[in-house]
């Protein structure tokens, strides 16, 4: 490798590792305004790292060269659909588009950085920022789990119109003012780190017991969900493992242990501590915990169903280009639905969003 070769690997590596230690924390630290929008380390690196790494386009296999131009062409077309549409060049429209263009951005980035420092560093670099990102999500997770204190916001303006302190006073949010949000960075990043790198498969389990405590705490059932079955696909191959060692005696107890504790807590009443007592839902002493409604009343199966529903007639209504960015939320803030769903109003399913 050339010595200037080397140096242009090197500044390259040293700034996409700087973008994705900047990642976590977005716009709350080192933002200014200028008027129009907010300037913030990430934001900078990402323009800059965006344009060092674009020449690299040239050298992208045809998937990831039509993946890109897809999101290309989706940011065109949301940029100029409020001119010939029902739709508006409003705050929601602003929120969806600027979403379509970082993601345009990232996919540059990862796709250009990872051609022109290549594989090896690229994966080096990658698992170093993913650690910094986990370790950040862990710690203030694990602050915010044991103490209840959390960043102002939305979130814990909602938490103060309640009379009775329940789990979700507890559940890490980070920055991201939304428990949800912690858990799908914090599971998304753990399930990547896991699968990039060769981390014992009990420390990974660790990892993952610690989630579904925070999932837990958040009453997120998409969060358990996604736990129990990367818990699963783990224990799978810890089984696997000590199989074909021939370790019976060993698995079988370690297998019969959790079973037991598993068990015992399934088919025996259990007292749950102050931390989690959602109401006065008792049943001959015993106090239950149920999932925590949502604030307005709705559970949030009956909102993520509505939600779906009214994606569903937004496809029927437009079923090629759609019905624009930003009208999914303007529609439900303003009630133009068929389907109440309370005070959410964004999608919550990519899928739906997307169409």
């Amino acid at each position: 490798m050339e010595i200037n070769q080397f140096y242009q690997i090197n500044w390259v590596r040293r700034i996409f590792l700087a973008w994705l230690i900047t990642m976590p924390f977005g716009a709350a630290i080192g933002a200014f305004s200028i008027g129009f929008m907010t300037i913030y380390p990430n934001l900078v690196l990402t323009c800059f790292l965006f344009i060092v790494v674009s020449p690299t386009i040239v050298k992208w296999n045809k998937i990831l060269l039509s993946f890109f131009l897809l999101l290309g062409v989706w940011v065109i077309i949301s940029a100029i659909s409020p001119s010939f549409s029902k739709a508006a060049f409003d705050s929601h429209w602003k929120f969806d588009f600027r979403s379509l263009i970082m993601q345009f951005f990232y996919a540059g980035i990862i796709f250009g950085v990872y051609y022109r420092i290549g594989a090896a560093v690229f994966r080096k670099v990658l698992l170093q920022g993913i650690a910094f990102f986990l370790v950040v999500l862990i710690a203030s997770g694990i602050f915010e789990f044991y103490s209840g204190i959390h960043l102002s916001g939305n979130f814990t303006d909602k938490l103060l119109d309640q009379t009775i302190v329940n789990n979700n006073f507890y559940s890490p949010v980070f920055i991201y003012d939304n428990p949800n949000d912690y858990l799908l960075y914090l599971i998304g990043l753990m399930a990547l780190f896991l699968g990039l790198n060769k981390v014992e498969r009990w420390k990974s389990v660790a990892f993952l017991l610690l989630a579904f405590v925070f999932a837990f705490t958040a009453s997120s059932r998409i969060g358990l969900i996604l736990c129990l079955l990367l818990l699963s696909i783990q224990f799978l191959f810890i089984a696997k493992a000590h199989l074909k060692k021939k370790q019976f005696k060993k698995f079988g107890f370690v297998t019969a242990g959790m079973a037991s504790v598993f068990l015992i807590f399934l088919i025996q009443p259990v007292f749950i501590g102050p931390k989690y007592v959602k109401g006065e839902e008792t049943t001959k002493g015993d106090y239950m915990a149920y999932p925590a409604p949502v604030f307005d009343g709705m559970s949030s199966s009956e909102i993520r169903k509505n939600l779906f529903l009214n994606g569903l007639d937004f496809v029927r209504e437009s079923p090629i280009a759609g019905i624009g960015p930003g009208q999914f939320r303007h529609r439900h803030k303003t009630g133009s639905v068929k389907y109440d769903t309370g005070t959410v109003v964004g999608p919550h399913n990519y899928l739906v969003e997307v169409i």
